[in-house]
């Protein structure tokens, strides 16, 4: 059986202070051995939302686009990408030189260095959702798709319900799914979430639900 800390902070509350070694310790002593613990955080290291700010052909390979993407540092960053769908304003997952992502969502990780892409500088790498560990959640129709989208929540001027107003608008083919109190399960689907689950959420209501678009 696989547990998330997060699960169990829904029900136990757990100091911040406890790691999942820590935790994974308490449980073997004093309930059931605990055989492993991932910190798939650690996974996530150096990968961050950018968004395209400028998307162009590449000058030297027809299948390639060269983007400048802003990934909060004071200039944007340039990738070199062979996603299909990539364009200017996309917000995306990228790898900043030093993260570790699966190639194609296959194999062992690989560490993403600056390089040139036949003959164009490239910092980094614009990720396709299985290649950082999300491709269950965000399955791409075709294997050039980068299928990973990102809303902006951190927004003073806008509450949860606006965001997935504005952004169901944009992506109405992308199934937004509110967890929540009963109190905005009306408000949430009104504004365009598909599904709403009641937090704390039962995991086989949960499971159910994901499967039907996954």
């Amino acid at each position: 059986m696989i547990i998330s800390k997060d699960w169990l902070q829904d029900y136990v509350f757990l100091p911040d202070s406890v790691t999942a070694e820590d935790l994974a310790s308490r449980l073997t002593l004093s309930t059931v051995e605990v055989e492993n613990f991932e910190d798939k955080k650690s996974l996530l290291n150096d990968i961050v939302v950018g968004e395209i700010s400028k998307c162009s052909a590449h000058p030297y390979a027809e299948k390639l686009k060269v983007c400048m993407v802003n990934v909060g540092k004071e200039k944007d960053v340039q990738i070199v990408c062979g996603g299909s769908n990539v364009k200017k304003g996309l917000k995306v997952a990228v790898a900043l030189s030093g993260a570790k992502v699966r190639w194609h969502g296959e194999g062992e990780l690989v560490e993403i260095k600056d390089a040139k892409l036949r003959g164009v500088s490239s910092s980094g790498m614009i990720c396709a959702s299985d290649e950082i560990g999300l491709g269950e959640i965000f399955p791409a129709k075709n294997e050039k798709e980068i299928k990973l989208v990102f809303t902006d929540n951190n927004m003073p001027e806008m509450n949860g319900l606006e965001v997935i107003k504005r952004c169901a608008n944009l992506y109405p083919e992308i199934p937004f799914i509110q967890m929540s109190g009963e109190d905005i399960k009306e408000e949430a689907l009104e504004a365009g979430a598909r599904e709403f689950i009641l937090k704390p959420f039962d995991l086989a209501v949960l499971k159910q639900t994901l499967e039907k678009y996954i």
